[in-house]
């Protein structure tokens, strides 16, 4: 790939940076932005609290992030490593916790959804 060495702290890592690049949320090229631009919820939104498990670094935490925010209907997901997990605002008119968990699954982690809690936006 263009003559570059890329190094990855795990296999997790790899596989997640492969999965990007297929479905064209990483870079062609050096400096190219990404194609992908995620809808914005058109309703209520809610939060989500989603268990994710695999995580070993904070490039992985930054996988997991991608691949929620890509979601149509994902308004803002933020991962936390220490904690293993992720934090994300959504319409549940467009997506629920399911296809959360799964899209974390495609990403090469793995999201416990049955521990999920999930509230109205703006409530703790």
């Amino acid at each position: 790939m263009d003559g570059r060495t890329l190094n990855f702290c795990c296999a997790g890592c790899l596989q997640v940076y492969e999965f990007l690049r297929e479905e064209g949320a990483l870079p062609r090229s050096p400096g190219s932005e990404s194609q992908r631009t995620p809808a914005k919820p058109a309703g209520a939104t809610r939060n989500a609290r989603l268990p994710i498990i695999g995580m070993s670094c904070a490039n992985c935490a930054a996988c997991v992030e991608r691949s929620l925010r890509a979601i149509a209907g994902v308004a803002q997901a933020t991962v936390s490593l220490t904690e293993a997990q992720a934090t994300v605002r959504f319409d549940p008119a467009q997506t629920n916790i399911a296809q959360m968990a799964a899209a974390v699954r495609a990403a090469g982690y793995d999201a416990d959804a049955a521990h999920a809690a999930e509230t109205p936006a703006g409530k703790a």
